[in-house]
């Protein structure tokens, strides 16, 4: 499998200082949520500055599924993944898919 580079689609460097390692022993898959027009690099550029914003360490997921099937790497999967819900994302290997699964 293909998979685009942080440093292709443009990532800045994670802040490992804001990071915990962790195992991984769960899959999680979430969708985006909404149907905005930008997509590819320059939105998951938006998403890891948001997150960073936020006080995380990097961009919340560990790969992203673009809406063409593109695998783009995230956050190094040796840290825990950050998630703006309910649950403890340690231990979650953490996938984000492109898109609105309540709509498409």
């Amino acid at each position: 499998m293909n998979i685009v580079d942080r440093e292709v689609w443009g990532a800045v460097p994670a802040d490992v200082s804001r990071m915990s390692t962790h195992t991984i022993d769960a899959l999680t898959i979430h969708h985006a949520g909404d149907q905005t027009a930008a997509r590819g690099p320059e939105r998951y550029r938006s998403w890891q500055a948001s997150h960073m914003d936020r006080g995380w360490g990097d961009l919340a997921y560990h790969y992203i599924i673009g809406v063409d099937g593109t695998v783009y790497e995230g956050r190094d999967t040796l840290y825990e993944g950050d998630t703006g819900t309910n649950y403890d994302p340690n231990g979650h290997f953490l996938v984000v898919v492109e898109g609105n699964f309540d709509i498409d």
